[in-house]
């Protein structure tokens, strides 16, 4: 398969699966909004979120939907024969969350209450969990099928790059 010199800045590890599925399951259930190629970050072997501005539900008006996956890590994932084992990997994850969905929130709230932090992510779990994980697993596998293809996602990736000034092919 032929790459661009963007897309090769993934090389698989098992680290870099197993944190990818968890960074974009964390995101799912959260409900995290302004998911783009700018806010995921890849730091050694390990792939994770950041920039938490939007949170609970809340998307700017124009955002990159459920499971903005990275072409790169994509490609990457399928070079190596791992993108049937990822999908399979995050739905399992989820599913996970859902089950254990009554022990999270006990350990959450706990958690959330003795560090005093803001309610809106115990309300933000309260209600994604049950919500975001109710599809059935053939629903989930499409959600993260089309997550990197959407016209969501390139239109957020080129919003992101037109505000800091760097346009690039999506």
């Amino acid at each position: 398969m032929c790459h661009t010199k963007a897309q090769n800045e993934f090389k698989y590890t098992p680290e870099l699966v197993s944190s990818a599925v968890a960074a974009f399951a964390s995101a799912y259930v959260l409900q995290m909004g302004d998911r783009h190629q700018g806010n995921l970050m890849r730091s050694g072997n390990y792939f994770c979120n950041i920039d938490f501005g939007w949170i609970g539900g809340e998307h700017p008006l124009i955002d990159a939907g459920h499971f903005p996956i990275p072409a790169a890590l994509r490609l990457m994932l399928q070079d190596n024969n791992k993108w049937e084992s990822f999908k399979a990997s995050l739905v399992a994850a989820l599913r996970h969350l859902h089950d254990e969905k009554a022990f999270i929130l006990q350990q959450w709230e706990q958690l959330s209450g003795n560090l005093g932090l803001s309610p809106m992510l115990t309300n933000s779990l309260r209600n994604g969990i049950p919500v975001s994980l109710s599809q059935d697993e053939a629903v989930l596998k499409e959600m993260i099928e089309r997550g990197t293809w959407t016209v969501s996602m390139k239109m957020k990736t080129f919003a992101h790059n037109l505000r800091l000034g760097r346009l690039s092919t999506m």
